[in-house]
């Protein structure tokens, strides 16, 4: 356990059947400089600046447990792994990171009523085959971007559940909301998709009055399921739903898209 101001130059690693807990400030003084993780990594209020943050290794966890900041360094959560970020707390991504999912991460993992995100200062692009969880709905489980900031997630990301996203993305994976009863509520932001934006499983979709570059994407509804327009301009791509559901504009403009 490390609870301070702290350096490493080095190589701070925990076995399979230990728990790394880091609290305070860290800095990793090379690119090399590594935190590696076979088992438990508590986040528990720590900004990491620089290094290597490794929790690679197959089933590791990684628990926000503090609100904490990863900063010019590079993060990697391995196949089966997971990063739960507890209710009430934030995960933000500063500088310039590298950041690649292969796991799944977990906004407001143990779904209790306060505000939790994943927050993106700077751009970054979510490389990897993983999905992000929108774990409580609402103002709950939040993914987020500061204004000037992109996001991108890579081909193999899924960002789903029931949550607000208020952030600026370029989507080349899935955006999916999939809970019952529940939405995915995007608000004024940019965002570009290049793959497929969908609402299943009797959810909902609102976009709140956003520009949608869609010219490489496709939007659908299905299974009894509703995307709600309400100011929203939508450029490009398909738009589509099944039998079972539509797609509601209150407000808004469509250019070149096909229905």
């Amino acid at each position: 356990k490390l609870n301070g101001t702290d350096s490493n130059s080095g190589t701070l690693s925990g076995d399979s059947d230990s728990t790394v807990s880091l609290q305070g400030s860290l800095t990793n003084q090379t690119a090399d400089s590594k935190v590696i993780s076979n088992g438990n990594l508590y986040l528990a209020g720590v900004t990491i600046d620089g290094g290597v943050v490794d929790a690679s290794a197959a089933g590791v966890y990684v628990e926000v447990t503090g609100s904490s900041t990863l900063k010019n360094g590079t993060f990697s959560l391995g196949s089966g792994g997971h990063l739960n970020i507890d209710a009430g707390q934030q995960l933000a991504i500063d500088g310039e990171s590298s950041f690649t999912n292969d796991g799944t991460i977990s906004i407001n993992s143990n779904q209790l009523n306060y505000g939790t995100s994943l927050y993106f200062n700077t751009d970054t692009t979510i490389n990897g085959i993983g999905d992000i969880l929108l774990n409580a709905g609402s103002s709950y489980s939040q993914f987020d971007t500061a204004s000037g900031a992109t996001v991108t997630l890579g081909a193999g990301q899924t960002l789903h559940g029931s949550g607000n996203v208020s952030a600026a993305i370029v989507n080349q994976g899935t955006l999916s909301s999939d809970v019952v009863d529940g939405a995915i509520n995007f608000g004024n932001y940019t965002l570009e998709n290049d793959n497929v934006i969908q609402a299943d499983n009797q959810s909902t979709i609102n976009f709140n009055s956003i520009h949608i570059s869609n010219s490489g994407g496709q939007i659908t509804a299905s299974n009894q399921s509703v995307i709600k327009m309400n100011g929203a301009t939508v450029d490009g791509g398909q738009i589509a739903a099944d039998a079972n559901s539509h797609i509601d504009w209150s407000s808004g403009y469509l250019t070149g898209s096909v229905i």
